[in-house]
């Protein structure tokens, strides 16, 4: 088989397609778990992080660096005073 640049490119966008969609698929069974449900057009309240203490959070968690990032944000959020970050 003869692997170009085209077919390579085909080949990683497919897979990434699907990871995509198996990522997006469970996010209901995940948002029932907290007993929430955001409904079309609401909107979460904006909630200030403290920029240093969420650097510092992702650059000590492991895994790479996406995760890190989110992880940050999440658990930041979570632990904010936001009315948002309780279940």
């Amino acid at each position: 088989m003869n692997m170009n640049r085209r077919n390579a490119m085909g080949s990683i966008l497919g897979i990434a397609g699907l990871a995509a969609g198996g990522v997006l698929a469970p996010s209901q069974s995940f948002a029932a778990l907290g007993h929430y449900q955001l409904a079309l057009g609401d909107k979460l309240k904006y909630v200030p992080l403290d920029a240093m203490a969420t650097a510092k959070l992702a650059y000590e968690t492991g895994g790479g660096c996406m995760h890190q990032v989110f992880h940050a944000m999440v658990t930041m959020l979570a632990a904010s005073s936001s009315v948002d970050g309780r279940c």
